[in-house]
């Protein structure tokens, strides 16, 4: 079987209806998660790639990419000559008009159980002195962490 997993250019590969990945020595059961990720690495796809079928424009903030193209501008010194629309189906965050999982998870105006993250600073092992529950946008997550983190080193 490992020859078989070796000379196939797409995953994942079933043998007996199973699948299957190797790790080290011995093959291991796939289970769901792992075959669709895996054949979404072959075919050098993501998940955030596809079209999402349950969000619309509605759904997310057009002031929220507006103001991620003016930070790219400002640090990388690129200025955009299209609109944000434009911009987003460049970098394939729209497809067919539709919006991508990326784009929703980048841009979500409002409360999204698909981007809960929960962040702590630890005193200890099991004291917890600082927490955020968190679920927006991805880049606001990631800019309240980093508030969260340095103030560590501020107080």
């Amino acid at each position: 079987m490992k020859k078989l997993l070796e000379q196939q250019p797409v995953k994942s590969i079933a043998y007996n209806n199973r699948y299957f990945k190797r790790v080290k020595n011995s093959n291991h059961q796939m289970n769901l998660d792992e075959i669709a990720n895996e054949h979404l690495k072959t075919i050098n796809a993501s998940w955030d790639y596809y079209i999402d079928t349950r969000h619309d424009f509605s759904d997310i903030s057009i002031e929220k990419a507006i103001k991620l193209k003016e930070k790219i501008e400002k640090y990388q010194d690129k200025l955009f000559d299209d609109d944000i629309y434009t911009i987003l189906r460049k970098y394939e965050l729209i497809k067919d008009d539709k919006l991508t999982f990326g784009a929703y998870l980048l841009f979500v105006d409002n409360i999204s159980s698909l981007t809960c993250m929960q962040v702590g600073r630890f005193k200890s092992d099991t004291m917890i002195i600082d927490s955020l529950s968190l679920n927006t946008d991805l880049i606001s997550e990631i800019e309240q962490t980093l508030t969260l983190h340095t103030k560590k080193f501020d107080g």
